[in-house]
C-alpha cells in the first residue's frame, strides 16, 4: 500500500518517496506520496518526480489508485526510470 500524504497535509508540495514499482517505463509506485489520484470526478494532481542519484526530471501525467496502489504515470525524457525518486507537486 502506498502512504497517502495528502490525507496527512494538503497542502504539502516536496516529499521524499522510494519507487517500489515500475511498469512499461512510465507507471510508478511509490512508497508514499502527496500526489492526490484522480477519482469521484476530482482530477488528479501532476508535477514532477525527481531521481536523487542524477537530478532527472520525470513529469507526472495523471495520478489513479489501482487496487490500494497510487501509481504515477510519468513522461520520462530518455526511458531510463530507477527507483530513489523524491517527488513535487506543481
Amino acid at each position: 500500500m502506498t502512504e497517502a500524504l495528502f490525507f496527512l497535509n494538503c497542502y504539502i508540495t516536496e516529499f521524499k518517496a522510494t519507487g517500489t514499482k515500475i511498469t512499461d517505463d512510465k507507471f510508478v509506485v511509490l512508497d508514499r506520496t502527496a500526489f492526490y489520484p484522480e477519482s469521484g470526478g476530482q482530477p488528479s494532481d501532476t508535477g514532477k518526480l525527481i531521481r536523487k542519484s542524477d537530478s532527472a526530471e520525470f513529469e507526472v501525467l495523471y495520478v489513479g489508485k489501482f487496487n490500494g496502489y497510487i501509481s504515477h504515470e510519468i513522461v520520462s525524457p530518455n526511458g531510463n526510470v530507477s527507483t530513489g525518486l523524491k517527488a513535487g507537486i506543481m
